[in-house]
């Protein structure tokens, strides 16, 4: 069986990158650009992994944090941020955070379970 990644994130060409670097028969990926596309996939969809940019059109990705936790407390999420800042705002909550310029060296263990 295998596991559904929603990407959200409005840089299409990374999506596609960590796609690619990912493509095995294990993982389907779907990718949101906006908020409001990725609360409207999230109604039809089920998700074992959120890979949330932190800023995205339409607002934060944070605020799927507590939608998820209502109605699909199963899918784990973890953010990615390319400003320090937010990095460390969103760590410091005790999310899972990680550096966008980073993903490449660490994909193997973003979508482990």
């Amino acid at each position: 069986m295998s596991r559904k990644v929603l990407i959200l994130d409005d840089d299409y060409s990374f999506a596609c990158n960590v796609i690619n670097n990912n493509a095995t028969g294990n993982m389907s990926f779907s990718v949101a650009d906006s908020l409001n596309r990725a609360r409207m996939m999230m109604k039809n969809e089920s998700y074992d992994l959120i890979l949330a940019n932190t800023k995205v059109p339409g607002g934060s990705s944070y605020s799927l944090k507590d939608e998820l936790s209502s109605h699909s407390p199963a899918t784990r999420m973890i953010f990615m941020s390319a400003l320090d800042k937010e990095f460390e705002a969103i760590s410091s909550l005790g999310e899972r955070c990680i550096r966008k310029n980073e993903i490449y060296n660490k994909e193997s263990n973003i979508f482990e379970k």
